[in-house]
């Protein structure tokens, strides 16, 4: 999980892995690690999460670098109400890129129930996805609005 302060990437993995959403903002320090188990098919393939979910990143730090080594995939989040967090995650994300230059990416717009409407999603975010080639995924922890598409997204791709 890449990200500003803020955006709701422990809100996003505390959704998903918990079911729960707390709307009384504690910062990560460092780094939260959650795991989920993942049924892939009938036939019983399951495929084990484990979710980082990193402290922000201002500057980065030889830590943060080895957080990155052998990651099979990014989630990169943003704030739909706080522009400035879009420009910030790709910075962290070509640092992440420049370890991991063959992981899956994904983004999360997490936030959305703060839109007005949905047709109002910042178009920088747009071009960010399509930039990466990766998916965007309209989320909110707080409604549980694409948090389970986000990682069934994921889940699909790494165990495939």
């Amino acid at each position: 999980m890449l990200g500003m302060f803020g955006v709701g990437k422990t809100s996003l993995v505390h959704r998903y892995v918990h079911g729960l959403f707390d709307d009384s903002y504690k910062s990560t320090v460092g780094v939260h690690i959650l795991q989920k188990t993942v049924p892939l098919s009938a036939a019983g393939k399951v495929l084990n999460l484990v979710l980082w979910d990193l402290a922000n990143i201002e500057k980065m730090s030889h830590a943060f670098e080895n957080y990155f080594r052998g990651s099979a995939a990014a989630i990169v989040v943003f704030d739909v109400s706080r522009p400035a967090s879009f420009e910030m995650q790709r910075i962290h994300l070509d640092d992440f890129l420049h370890i991991n230059s063959n992981a899956s990416i994904f983004f999360a717009a997490n936030k959305v129930d703060l839109l007005e409407n949905e047709k109002t999603m910042p178009a920088a975010l747009v071009e960010i996805a399509q930039k990466y080639d990766a998916p965007l995924v309209l989320t909110s922890a707080k409604e549980n609005q694409g948090v389970p598409g986000l990682f069934d997204l994921i889940a699909a791709k790494l165990g495939s």
